[in-house]
């Protein structure tokens, strides 16, 4: 089980129960994404951050992960590709040459950490 609570008040404004094991999870005012794992498939499903209702559940690549939300926009790493989650499909938005260890999402602006031995670099880019 997920709960979310308002971080000034401390008060619950959703609770959720994905459907498998929780590997990661991100938030946004308007969308929690959690990637999920359940019987060898992963799929991200998105709840309403206030109420918990269940807006969608998209399979996904098993390589799945680094989630990153922005609004009701989710975005998550598989390998070097950044994809944007879409209603049922997901698309590639961006391919970085080094293997992606982070994203962040804010509005329109993506950036990612990508890491080559000992140098990693920060790129950012925007939807």
């Amino acid at each position: 089980r997920i709960e979310v609570r308002d971080a000034a008040s401390g008060r619950l404004t959703a609770t959720v129960r994905p459907g498998g094991n929780v590997l990661e999870l991100a938030l946004s005012a308007d969308v929690l994404a959690v990637l999920v794992r359940s019987g060898g498939r992963n799929s991200i499903e998105r709840y309403a951050s206030r109420g918990g209702r269940l807006l969608g559940r998209t399979r996904v690549y098993g390589n799945a992960r680094a989630l990153a939300v922005s609004g009701r926009r989710v975005v998550f790493v598989t390998g070097r590709a950044v994809r944007q989650l879409g209603v049922e499909t997901t698309g590639i938005v961006a391919v970085a040459p080094r293997p992606v260890v982070a994203v962040a999402l804010e509005g329109r602006h993506l950036v990612w950490a990508e890491r080559d031995g000992r140098r990693g670099r920060i790129v950012h880019a925007e939807l």
